[in-house]
């Protein structure tokens, strides 16, 4: 996200060790490396996760999987996006997997934070995708979202 600057012990060994196997032509194995934080969960044992979701989801970050997308970077938007979450004034549900990245989890809390009207779900024994791996308890928490009444004073 635009602004955010906190990167984790765990995200800087992570890029470190990908970039190193990247460069040094190992790509498939640097492939894997990204599929294991981002589908699986840095740490959560692989038999906790439905075995069609990870075959699906790596199948999926098979097709996206850029080495030239990641050595250009975005641009940073000016001011950045991190320091403006207080302009948002719609309410924004904040969903999150109890399994990704620390960082992915921290950025989260903070969006929840200082994100005025913001609300916070975050989803058990899921990774980065909770939408392909939990689709039905993604679904719910969506529509509840959507469907619930405004409060008085809002539209």
């Amino acid at each position: 996200m635009s602004g955010w600057n906190e990167r984790s012990d765990e995200g800087i060994r992570h890029w470190t060790e990908f970039m190193r196997l990247a460069k040094g032509g190992e790509i498939e194995r640097a492939r894997e490396k990204e599929a294991v934080l981002w589908l699986d969960g840095a740490g959560r044992n692989p038999s906790r996760i439905d075995p069609t979701y990870r075959r699906r989801a790596r199948e999926i970050h098979k097709d996206n999987f850029s080495l030239a997308r990641d050595a250009h970077p975005e641009e940073e938007l000016k001011p950045p996006a991190f320091r403006r979450l207080g302009e948002i004034k719609c309410r924004t549900l904040v969903l999150v997997g109890d399994s990704d990245t620390t960082e992915i989890v921290e950025i989260a809390s903070r969006l929840a934070k200082e994100i005025p009207r913001a609300r916070l779900v975050t989803v058990t024994n899921a990774a980065h995708l909770p939408n392909l791996e939990h689709p039905n308890e993604f679904n719910a928490i969506v529509n509840e979202f959507l469907t619930a009444p405004m409060p008085t004073g809002e539209a």
